[in-house]
């Protein structure tokens, strides 16, 4: 999936996207973060991996996701700094613009904030 992907989804109705994402999205995506955080890599052409969508269910049940970029040849200059691949380890933390969601990515796992 690109950044280009999500976009158009979202832009589409809300009801439509949320069963675009049970259906193809939350099963597929590439981690299991836990605490119902999922993640899926965000690939551009000839490059490695440049980034993520952050995938979480909100505490009413609906899917929402924050994207970040990745500094790296290809992603963001500036972008969420990778501190180890395998288990994935992100220096930053994350925000979701959309609801607000807080935590950080650490040995693979969601770590919320505060």
């Amino acid at each position: 999936m690109t950044a280009g992907d999500a976009d158009e989804l979202i832009e589409g109705a809300p009801n439509e996207w949320q069963a675009w994402a049970e259906r193809e999205l939350w099963p597929r995506c590439d981690i299991d973060l836990g605490n119902n955080h999922r993640l899926q890599f965000i690939w551009k052409a000839g490059v490695a991996r440049v980034g993520s969508f952050v995938v979480h269910r909100r505490d009413d049940g609906l899917i929402c996701l924050a994207t970040i970029m990745f500094d790296c040849p290809g992603g963001n200059v500036n972008g969420f700094t990778v501190l180890q691949d395998d288990p994935l380890t992100v220096l930053q933390s994350v925000l979701c613009r959309a609801c607000n969601d807080h935590g950080f990515i650490r040995d693979g796992k969601w770590v919320p904030a505060g």
